[in-house]
């Protein structure tokens, strides 16, 4: 589902409208959580490469400790 399907209105109902609202404000909050939670594990996991003196790979981030899961 796109954006523009979840979020714009063909109506003018105030009520559509702050339904409309809050369900954006929830998308928002959970994309800013989203964007912390794994912005610190990347970080994390950076300085962590980088104290050890190991690469830090990039194309490893889907499905590696960043996640939450271990790579072994």
């Amino acid at each position: 589902m796109t954006f523009g399907e979840q979020f714009y209105l063909s109506t003018r109902n105030p009520w559509r409208r702050l339904v409309r609202n809050l369900r954006l404000l929830r998308y928002m909050a959970l994309l800013a959580w989203t964007w912390l939670v794994l912005g610190g594990r990347v970080r994390r996991a950076c300085r962590k490469a980088r104290q050890t003196g190991k690469p830090f790979y990039i194309d490893e981030l889907a499905g590696g400790e960043i996640l939450g899961k271990r790579a072994d």
